[in-house]
This record gives structure tokens, C-alpha cells and sequence, in this order.
């Protein structure tokens, strides 16, 4: 029997954020996460055990300032990834240094042991100036991808990371990922130009576990908030205000729900029953 780790939106006067929801393998306990920033700029990690009804803040390494958090992914109730970016900061207890300039930093937080401690992966050839944006783990393989085009993967729990898509979307950045067996990986984001304005989502597909890829970019014209692959050619996404849904691993589209005025942001689904989140 599996369980399923919660999917939430959280729009509190201080806390914003979401909750990635991944299968886990069986475990003793429901176990939910939360990850975001607070109006004061420290970022958060809370953690239920209980079905959302009470929720705790972990580790040290939450409450550091400068750090904005955006995607949480567990690959069981012990070990959980953690992405976001920090800005440049002096020395503080529990953290590494960074260099003082104002360039924002990629994040990569893991912890082992359930959240009670975390562990900083950063290496800054590969995310200085780059925010991360979503991460998927599944055992000891780890995708996660960002801003600029970037996409990196670690086959061994985070010790090394390559970076397996070419640099060849520097203004595409990419909230959302979702992986499906071996071989199999969905990377959803969207294209900006200079000033920040939208201009066409963007579809990364691979069928061979990051060797070749896929670019697509004519399925909607509103941008992408989340994707989700219920098994090896279901996928579903959220577009503005619609979800959509391919049986054919997304080279298709279809639109089965639109929202009408109100933005969907999150979606996740089993075999029986779909469930997304907006405002």
C-alpha cells in the first residue's frame, strides 16, 4: 500500500508557498510538507505528521534571512530535498559563506533524518545567479530545475550534479518538473523577455533519462504552473486558468477544466482522483 505525500497551497499574511506531492513508498505515518518565505524574508520549512492539522517548523536552517524557498520533494519519511535561492549574506552559524556580492545564489537543502537537520548542497559554477525552482527525488536520483534553462541531476543523492540540457533557453525558467520511471522526465517553465514579461510557455520532454529532448511550446498560450505524470503517457498540467491533460506523454493536449477567472497553480493526481489548487 502506498501513501501519498499532502499537496497543499498555503496563502497566509506570512507564510506563501507549496507543497509538492510525490508517492512514497509505505511508511508508518502521513507526513506532509510545506516550504516558503515569510513578509520578513526568512524562508520555511513546516512539516505535519497528522494530516495537516497541526504543523511544526524545522531545523536551524529554515529561519536564516535571505533565503526564499519554492519546492519540497521526499523520497521518504526521512530524506527530503529542499530548493530555493539565498542571497548574498555574512557569515552565520550553521551556514557556509558566501562571497559578498548581491548575486542570488541557487539552494539545495537535504535532510535525512525526517527534517530535524538539514545539510546546504551549493556549488556555485553551476547556480550562481540561478533560483531553483522545482526538484523531484526518487531514491539516489535527484532533478531539479530553475531559472535561465536550468535543468541539473545528481545519480548519487546530491555528492555530484551535471547539467544534462544544453544552455540554449536563457530566459526560459522552468516551476515545475515530473518524472515517471527510469527514463522519463517532464520539465515545465516559461519564456520571459527582458522586461519580465511572459511571452510563450515552454514543454521539455525526455524518453531516454535526460539524453535527448523534446522543446515544445505550442499547447497553450498562457503560462505553466505545475505538471504532473500520473504513469508513462497520462500527464496532466496547469495553464492560466485550465488543466490539461495527454495520453500520449505530451506531444497532445486536450483542456479538461477551466477555471473561469481564478488561476490554477498546483495539481497532482493517483489512479481514481485529481486534485489541483489555485487562486
Amino acid at each position: 500500500m502506498k501513501k501519498l505525500l499532502i499537496l497543499i497551497i498555503l496563502s497566509l499574511p506570512v507564510l506563501f508557498g507549496c507543497v509538492r506531492k510525490d508517492t512514497l513508498e509505505e511508511e508508518s505515518g502521513f507526513t506532509g510538507w510545506a516550504v516558503g518565505d515569510v513578509a520578513d524574508g526568512y524562508g520555511s520549512i513546516l512539516k505535519t505528521t497528522d494530516d495537516g492539522f497541526h504543523w511544526i517548523r524545522q531545523g536551524s536552517i529554515s529561519i536564516v534571512p535571505g533565503v526564499n524557498l519554492y519546492d519540497i520533494s521526499a523520497t521518504n519519511d526521512k530524506e527530503v530535498w529542499v530548493v530555493g535561492d539565498s542571497l548574498s549574506f555574512p557569515v552565520v552559524s550553521g551556514f557556509d559563506h558566501i562571497s559578498a556580492d548581491t548575486l542570488p545564489y541557487g539552494l539545495i537543502l537535504f535532510s535525512e533524518d525526517g527534517g530535524y537537520h538539514w545539510s546546504r548542497m551549493i556549488d556555485t559554477t553551476l547556480l550562481r545567479d540561478i533560483g531553483l525552482r522545482s526538484v523531484n527525488a526518487r531514491s539516489s536520483k535527484i532533478w531539479i530545475a530553475g531559472e535561465k534553462g536550468t535543468v541539473i541531476y545528481s545519480a548519487n543523492k546530491g555528492m555530484t550534479w551535471t547539467r544534462p540540457l544544453p544552455d540554449t533557453m536563457p530566459q526560459v525558467t522552468f516551476n515545475a518538473l515530473t518524472v515517471k520511471g527510469q527514463s522519463r522526465i517532464w520539465i515545465a517553465g516559461n519564456r520571459y523577455d527582458s522586461t519580465g514579461t511572459f511571452l510563450q510557455p515552454v514543454l521539455i520532454i525526455s524518453m531516454d533519462g535526460g539524453v535527448t529532448w523534446l522543446v515544445t511550446t505550442s499547447f497553450s498560450t498562457y503560462p505553466i504552473h505545475d505538471i504532473f505524470a500520473l504513469n508513462d503517457t497520462t500527464v496532466y498540467m496547469v495553464s492560466g486558468t485550465s488543466i490539461l491533460r495527454s495520453f500520449d506523454a505530451g506531444l497532445t493536449w486536450i483542456e479538461v477544466y477551466n477555471a473561469g477567472a481564478l488561476q490554477i497553480l498546483s495539481i497532482s493526481c493517483d489512479s481514481t482522483s485529481t486534485w489541483a489548487s489555485g487562486g
